[in-house]
């Protein structure tokens, strides 16, 4: 069925890459999801991943280029701009973002020039495009499956302070990230609270790892 996806390790001969690569897909290009896996069983990472498809938000699809059983979408969500990278071949392919501004969700890092990177056979990559005009832009994180759609809404207090409001049955303890424009910037405000800013990334709501 094209609009199953499935998470578990029972009785599914599909490894993490194409676990995701489904669940992706599906919720890029689908209209319906269906799901029979006891959630029950998942680990820690499966219930992020499951948890990360809601609430759910339509993507709308901009282009799709193919080429050797490889795919490039590009696609918006609410007014966010996304591109998926698939590889549904037998072989890895060396792939470029190409010109622009990206996050790379999975790595948690932004690309400021075309960046080359390898994408395995089966395998996704989602990268958001990002709006380098603002002081301050959002880049998500694995809080949602497209990053950033956990947000409802942004006001700007000023230019370094940000009061966020999360979505209803949203995820929210892995972390909302944003890139600051300014290097120069060590410390953001988000919903009243100071946030250390590492690399022009700042990290707020990360659940901290109990011991």
């Amino acid at each position: 069925d094209p609009d199953v996806f499935m998470l578990r390790d029972e009785n599914s001969h599909f490894n993490q890459d194409e676990k995701y690569t489904l669940l992706l897909l599906n919720n890029t290009l689908g209209a319906v999801l269906f799901n029979s896996d006891d959630i029950r069983l998942y680990n820690d990472e499966q219930r992020i991943l499951f948890r990360s498809i809601f609430p759910y938000q339509k993507p709308r699809i901009e282009s799709i280029h193919s080429e050797n059983q490889c795919y490039k979408i590009k696609l918006r969500v609410n007014q966010r701009r996304y591109i998926v990278f698939c590889n549904l071949s037998k072989q890895a392919i060396n792939l470029s973002t190409g010109k622009g501004s990206f996050y790379d969700v999975q790595q948690n890092k932004c690309y400021h020039k075309p960046q080359e990177f390898l994408l395995k056979k089966h395998q996704s990559r989602l990268f958001y495009q990002i709006d380098t005009s603002q002081k301050i832009e959002l880049l998500g994180g694995k809080n949602h499956l497209f990053s950033g759609q956990e947000i409802e809404s942004i006001s700007r207090t000023n230019d370094t302070e940000l009061v966020v409001k999360i979505r209803q049955n949203a995820q929210k303890n892995q972390g909302i990230h944003f890139w600051v424009a300014d290097p120069t910037v060590q410390y953001i405000r988000i919903n009243h609270q100071s946030i250390a800013v590492d690399k022009q990334i700042a990290s707020y709501g990360r659940e901290k790892k109990k011991n």
